[in-house]
This record gives C-alpha cells, sequence and structure tokens, in this order.
C-alpha cells in the first residue's frame, strides 16, 4: 500500500511539474519559425529546378518579431585580355568591349540583391504575415512546416499570360 501511495504522489508530481498555463497561449510568437532558415531546393510546374551556388545562398532569418531576407545572384567575372585595341584607332576591328573581356571558367561571385528587413506576425494556423520596413515587399504567407519543424516550404503562384504557374521553395533550418 504504501508503494501504491508512492507512486500515486510521484505521479502526481508529475503531472504538475509537467503542466504549464502559458503551454497553449495563442499571443506568442510560434517558436518554430525563430531561427536561420536557408534555400535548398526549388520546385516550378512540378519540376525540381537545379540551382546554382548563388541561389543557395538565399537566407530567411526570423528574430521574435523582426526578419531579414537576402537573395543572391550570380556576377559576370570578367578580365580584360591582352591585345587591346588602340585607344587612338577610330574604327575597332577587334569587335565590341565585350570582346576584350573573357569569363574565367569555375569563377562565380555571388552578388547580394539586398536585404529586405521588416516584422513578421503569425495570423493563425501557419499563416504569417511579413511586412517589409525597408521595402514595399507587405505578404501574408502560408508556411508548410515538416513534421520535425527542420524544413518549411512556401508556395508562389505567378500569372503570365492568362496561364498560373507554381513554384515552391523549400527552406531547411540551419
Amino acid at each position: 500500500m504504501k508503494r501504491a501511495g508512492s507512486l500515486a504522489v510521484i505521479g502526481l508530481f508529475l503531472l504538475l511539474l509537467g503542466c504549464n498555463k502559458n503551454d497553449d497561449s495563442s499571443d506568442t510568437p510560434k517558436e518554430d519559425l525563430v531561427g536561420i532558415w536557408r534555400l535548398r531546393e526549388r520546385i516550378e510546374n512540378d519540376r525540381l529546378i537545379t540551382l546554382g551556388i548563388c541561389d543557395l545562398k538565399e537566407v530567411y532569418v526570423f528574430g521574435k518579431d523582426q526578419y531579414s531576407h537576402e537573395t543572391y545572384s550570380q556576377e559576370r567575372v570578367k578580365y580584360k585580355a591582352a591585345g587591346e585595341p588602340s585607344k587612338n584607332a577610330g574604327i575597332s576591328i577587334f569587335g565590341s568591349d565585350d570582346d576584350y573581356y573573357t569569363e574565367i571558367d569555375n569563377t562565380i561571385n555571388c552578388k547580394s540583391n539586398g536585404v529586405v528587413l521588416g516584422t513578421w506576425t503569425k495570423i493563425g494556423g501557419d499563416k504569417y504575415q511579413l511586412k517589409g520596413t525597408n521595402t514595399t515587399e507587405n505578404k501574408t504567407v502560408e508556411l508548410f512546416f515538416s513534421a520535425d519543424k527542420k524544413t518549411f516550404y512556401l508556395e508562389q503562384e505567378t500569372r503570365l499570360a492568362g496561364k498560373t504557374y507554381s513554384s515552391y521553395s523549400v527552406y531547411k533550418k540551419q
């Protein structure tokens, strides 16, 4: 009987220890979103798109209330080639300015397209309002989280010439 009483007291203690009156508060931000998220893949019209090195640098950083979003693009690397025409020549027999440059193989410079800074709020479910403070980017997005909450994807639709195209960007938590 003593043993059953002890187990009941331990069980009650564990039950009380596990309860927290703030556990289900909908006013607190979804902690799953807070962190650094990097682009890992993109799907356009049901096709997996091969991403370049610069695409894979895209990042969302979510803080308690703020976020930043930075994208990158590949910058063309050019170097002057030997045999530049004389500056005194009237008409160049060497062609356009692009002919004086050669692109270096396997050299990729990623250039930031800029950083969007803003605030975010949870609307409900997995819907969030992202409001850019340094841009006109104001959008409501629905993030679809994986079961382990380490991946989410954004769905975007684009209309072009009367046709709707869908794309999904998949981000992984760092």
